[in-house]
């Protein structure tokens, strides 16, 4: 049996755990980071150029691929689970909560005046709401079985690591100052459609 029929999980983006750890990690690195990093490339601005770009390099790039890679170490070794993590409803509940969040983290970023409207519609903040929710059923739908098989053991401390890890940089990123017009500072370039198309 595949491990994503053992989670129940979603066609398509449970397959991740299908794999091997390094293909798991990969998967992760290069649809969060790797695609948000081209099109920031192709919009005439590189990711290192960007105000932001310090605080979101230690989750995209470390802690949440070497997390995929140990939860499909630990998933492997799994007997068939049981429980209300492994179910359907459960899975597509965690996938629409992730778009949810951030969905409403970009709304409460264009009312607070983080970033404008046109910011909003780049191609790199598109794919960065977008990929939000993906990467978010990537992380949770695995926890609860994660800690319910807790083996082999060195993996465990790795997967608290990452995610003690992964908190620490979210903490640090929220508490770092932002500027009230971050889309001036280059966060992410101002994209209007309508201009771009004539």
């Amino acid at each position: 049996m595949r491990t994503s029929h053992n989670l129940g999980g979603i066609p398509g983006l449970s397959w991740l755990w299908d794999g091997s750890p390094i293909r798991a990690a990969l998967t992760v690195l290069i649809a969060d980071f790797g695609i948000m990093s081209a099109l920031m490339l192709l919009e005439g601005l590189p990711p290192w150029h960007r105000t932001q770009y310090v605080t979101v390099l230690w989750n995209d790039t470390l802690f949440y691929p070497l997390y995929a890679a140990m939860v499909v170490v630990v998933l492997h070794t799994a007997a068939p689970l049981e429980g209300f993590f492994v179910s359907r409803r459960w899975n597509v509940g965690v996938l629409v909560a992730g778009f949810t969040i951030s969905l409403a983290q970009e709304v409460i970023g264009v009312a607070i005046g983080q970033y404008s409207m046109g910011q909003e519609w780049s191609p790199a903040k598109l794919w960065h709401t977008f990929i939000a929710g993906i990467v978010f059923y990537w992380l949770f739908t695995p926890l609860v079985p994660v800690f319910t098989v807790r083996r082999p053991k060195w993996t465990m401390v790795v997967v608290v690591a990452c995610i003690i890890g992964a908190l620490i940089a979210i903490v640090v990123e929220l508490c770092s100052p932002v500027p009230r017009n971050a889309h001036l500072e280059g966060t992410y370039i101002p994209w209007e459609w309508h201009e771009r198309t004539r």
